[in-house]
């Protein structure tokens, strides 16, 4: 099915898809309902109970703690010695309404346009992908090919984004719903690919990022689990709470609560899988169950056939909420070998975005083990993958914010996905070192500059780098180019040329390759006010009768008494052309 052409594929995905929703799942799952519980008492001890049952997402407040979760697992919060208070037993429904009451008081743009309270409904994230391929992004955006199925027949698929004709670009892997009620990390992940399509025709920096790498989207990792909560918003029961997979693990027939079903697919992977009982669960009530074992779901047994097969520098692993951006190991709080290229591109990848940047424990207060961040850089072949998990969303917004708030929180986090496909390849920056003046020449200076790399590879292509067209004050002497790029942080000279009678430069420098421009530095600073006055009839400006003094200077001499330095503007030593030159460009600048 994967060498269909992409309009036969398409098809074919939304009769599967119709196919599979026009039987039902379980008889007994419109019947899910979830609630919004406070647990008390207040404290670090009840976190870490909570944490060890599995309740990853725990909202402090200062009663205790609030979280989400079926009916059938107050059981075992109070069982664990905590009391549990009911503040609404259809808490998704409660979501529902409330939403719908905050999209009528702001507009959700036309981003946040799907048919489940603003987010796209399993269909519709192809649909939306497909409408990308069939505008804009038709150059770029590959066909949707089919990597596996899902528990239940579902198909995950797959789309390249890449403008790389060698197929020696770095790869990049992106991926979301892993955990199916984490709707924002799909959507900001499908806000990513827009903005890629969108912008790859006019915007030099994408052009040249889309040139230069391979980008790899799963925008649907867990199908079946994301149907389930579907289903329950179309049939008007509000939002779904469903996270794990749609393995029936206790083989009734229904898929009625979290109690018994499911498998926490983000727990099933086999880098340090059943390492304990805090970072996962053996218990089929847990959120999060680990399954039997290591890959025993087709969805963990389809992602590590993909990376097999690939070669991927970065992934970016989408979740939701509460913007964090994670690191391995989530499984313990101690430092990967990698911690220093980890520290500086996180760095990097959070700087825009301002999210929270650590690891599961410093940041969240919890481990997990048998997760894919941790497999992605521990456990993979081919060699290790730098990986991060972003937790993308406000956490006073909980995994459902509203369709208005859909599109901000996404373009919150464009600039981390825009910045690990960044990390993934060369990725030069511009690094101002000092301007020094050019001995015997006051109005021109050198800029003394460095290029450095922030990314995994290098580059073995020219490039240049030039003064930024909307400098002002200065021009270009000679740019500088190289044939590629070295390791070496030597520091290079780009010459620039004062115009007469101006101090200030402002402006850039300008990383240029393939000519497109792939990023600038600020380049900003002050001359000497030194240069020689070219009010040569001393009236107070320059002007045309100052022009005229030159000439008869130049045809007849200096006037006798009259001192002839002040005629020679251009400081060489001589009266000449050139001084002819300097003023016509200073009347010019007047």
């Amino acid at each position: 099915m994967g060498n269909l052409p992409g309009g036969l594929r398409a098809a074919l995905f939304l009769l599967a898809a119709a196919t599979l929703t026009a039987l039902p799942l379980h008889s007994a799952e419109n019947n899910l309902s979830w609630s919004l519980v406070r647990v008390s008492p207040p404290g670090d001890q009840t976190a870490q109970i909570l944490y060890s049952l599995g309740f990853e997402h725990i909202n402090q407040i200062p009663e205790g703690f609030e979280l989400i979760t079926a009916p059938s697992a107050l059981e075992s919060i109070r069982d664990a010695g905590l009391d549990a208070l009911v503040l609404d037993s259809d808490y998704g429904r409660t979501v529902a309404e409330r939403n719908d009451w905050a999209t009528s008081l702001a507009a959700a743009g036309d981003f946040a346009s799907g048919s489940m309270g603003g987010y796209f409904s399993p269909g519709e994230v192809l649909a939306f992908v497909d409408s990308l391929r069939a505008g804009a992004g038709g150059s770029v955006i590959g066909d949707t090919t089919v990597i596996g199925s899902s528990l239940l027949g579902r198909p995950v698929w797959m789309v390249e984004v890449s403008g790389d004709t060698s197929g020696a670009a770095p790869e990049v892997f992106f991926n979301s719903l892993i955990h199916a009620r984490e709707g924002m990390g799909a959507m900001s992940l499908l806000y990513f690919l827009r903005f890629l399509a969108d912008n790859y025709a006019d915007v030099d920096s994408v052009r040249w990022l889309v040139d230069n790498r391979r980008m790899f989207f799963v925008p649907l990792v867990n199908p079946d689990g994301y149907e389930i909560n579907w289903r329950q918003y179309e049939s008007g029961g509000g939002f779904g709470y469903w996270r794990k997979n749609a393995r029936d693990n206790d083989g009734n027939g229904t898929h009625d609560d979290l109690k018994s079903d499911g498998v926490d697919i983000n727990r099933n992977f086999s880098y340090m899988w059943g390492l304990d009982n805090a970072g996962s669960s053996g218990a089929w009530s847990s959120p999060a169950f680990r399954g039997d074992s290591a890959f025993s779901e087709p969805e963990t047994r389809i992602l590590r056939e993909l990376v097999a097969a690939h070669n991927f520098r970065v992934a970016l692993n989408c979740h939701s909420y509460g913007n964090y951006l994670l690191k391995p190991w989530s499984y313990s709080p101690a430092d990967t070998p990698d911690s220093a290229t980890f520290n500086r591109l996180g760095a990097l990848l959070t700087a825009r975005s301002g999210y929270t940047y650590g690891n599961a424990t410093s940041a969240l207060g919890y481990t997990a083990n048998g997760e894919l961040t941790d497999w992605e850089y521990g456990d993979t072949l081919g060699g290790r993958i730098f990986a991060w998990t972003a937790e993308i969303g406000e956490s006073y917004l909980n995994f459902w914010p509203p369709a208005g708030e859909i599109e901000p929180i996404a373009g919150k986090a464009l600039p981390t996905f825009f910045a690990a496909a960044r990390a993934a390849g060369f990725w030069p920056t511009i690094e101002l070192v000092r301007v020094d003046q050019v001995a015997g020449k006051p109005r021109q200076w050198s800029v003394k500059f460095r290029v450095l790399n922030r990314g995994l590879d290098g580059s073995a292509r020219p490039y240049t780098v030039v003064l930024g067209q909307s400098s002002s004050g200065a021009k270009m002497i000679r740019a500088v180019s190289f044939d590629q790029f070295s390791e070496l942080p030597d520091i290079h000279s780009l010459v620039v040329e004062f115009a007469p009678e101006v101090y200030q430069l402002s402006g850039s420098l300008v990383f240029e390759q393939d000519e497109l421009t792939v990023t600038s530095s600020p380049l900003s600073f002050t001359r000497p006010a030194t240069d020689i006055s070219a009010d040569l009839d001393i009236n107070g400006k320059t002007d045309v009768f100052d022009l005229l003094a030159l000439l008869r200077a130049l045809s007849r001499g200096v006037p006798e008494g009259d001192d002839p330095a002040r005629y020679d503007l251009n400081e060489d030593g001589a009266l000449n052309v050139f001084d002819l030159l300097d003023i016509l460009e200073r009347l010019k600048n007047h």
